[in-house]
């Protein structure tokens, strides 16, 4: 068994102990004048206990029980690990599920599962696996530009002063049209509007991934090359009861195979009547920087959302305008398809599909 290490101090007060023991106890200064007691063996009792209590501790804190140690900080990281839509995911993120009052964040590292196996190798003898990807994304919700802290501090303070015992919309409504306190009637204003006010997100998503092509260059010879590409996005999102208004800027490098295609046939066998060919993209991959402005309205009424969305990309001086109409739930009742419409300003077309989407969230 591994222990963690044992604090100095924790030593220096088992000597004191064990010193008193010696000199104060009757029974100890009995052993002492008879030659049977051991300090050394006794210390080294006590220690091998005390470091053993202090590793359940730690266990029960990795377990999330928070009965190990009062006052301590059990917002801990998870580290979740699976399969899913042909890629094998491993996430890092805080063990409390995150919510408006913090920072919400996580990280993960994707690669294909392969088909036949179903492992997923996340390395090879030297490299990252190809078609790798790290995904990173910070969210930070707010009420009207103040911290969740003071609106519940507040709110908490509002409902002792009016010595409400159900804290909500309805009851305190109800006591401040009878409340004459001055204090107590401009801190129930704050908690009003505040509570009808817009809600506020700041949010960042980012990828890095690493993708392999193969080709056949310019000397008709198959090649293969390594690419990296990455994403980030930085957007802000203001709340006002059923509706959202979001903005958000992002810059893409990413690589694009060639659309011409080639073939090179090889003859197999002796007789040459059959050939293996082999069909690649003809050339290296394209790269492509995109920095794109996208700003969106998001509105729910009843069981349906509307989610009108306008982008625009400043590289290729590409419009584009699109309507979703979410109606199609999951298990969890989060909404996740519908039917959309679209149109670009480079193929001047209006297009209309059924789609599935991730769930989509409101903040």
């Amino acid at each position: 068994m591994n222990h963690h290490k044992f604090p100095t101090y924790r030593i220096r007060s088992l000597l004191l102990s064990l010193a008193l023991l010696v000199c104060f106890s009757p029974a100890g200064a009995q052993s002492a004048e008879q030659g049977e007691f051991d300090l050394k063996q006794e210390l080294e009792i006590q220690i091998k206990k005390a470091q053993e209590a202090e590793y359940r501790g730690y266990r029960e804190l990795s377990r999330g029980s928070n009965s190990a140690t009062d006052g301590v900080d059990n917002d801990l990281v998870t580290v979740e690990a699976g399969q899913a839509n042909g890629k094998g995911t491993i996430t890092w993120k805080p063990k409390e599920d995150c919510s408006v009052d913090r920072p919400c964040w996580s990280l993960k590292f994707s690669a294909p599962t392969d088909k036949d196996s179903q492992v997923t190798d996340f390395t090879d003898l030297d490299s990252l696996a190809k078609d790798t990807s790290f995904g990173f994304s910070w969210r930070k919700t707010m009420i009207k530009g103040s911290e969740l802290d003071e609106f519940f501090e507040e709110l908490d303070l509002l409902c002792a002063d009016l010595s409400l015992a159900e804290c909500d919309d309805a009851t305190i409504a109800t006591a401040l049209e009878t409340a004459t306190d001055p204090t107590i009637l401009e801190r129930g204003q704050f908690i009003q509007s505040t509570a009808r006010g817009a809600s506020s997100v700041w949010f960042i998503d980012g990828t890095l991934s690493v993708n392999d092509y193969d080709f056949f260059g310019a000397d008709e010879v198959k090649a293969d090359t390594r690419k990296y590409g990455a994403r980030i996005k930085l957007g802000y999102a203001r709340v006002v009861g059923p509706a959202r208004l979001s903005v958000a800027a992002s810059l893409e490098r990413s690589y694009e195979a060639s659309k011409t295609m080639a073939q090179r046939c090889e003859p197999v066998g002796t007789t040459g009547a059959l050939e293996s060919c082999t069909t690649l993209p003809l050339g290296q991959p394209t790269r492509q920087d995109s920095p794109k402005l996208q700003v969106e309205y998001r509105r729910q009424t009843g069981s349906l959302v509307f989610s009108p969305l306008a982008s625009y990309d400043f590289d290729q001086d590409i419009s584009a305008l699109e309507l979703p109409f979410y109606f199609l739930r999951d298990s969890k009742g989060t909404f996740t398809g519908g039917f959309k419409v679209g149109w670009r300003s480079d193929k001047d077309e209006v297009a209309g599909s059924v789609f599935i989407s991730k769930p989509l969230p409101f903040l």
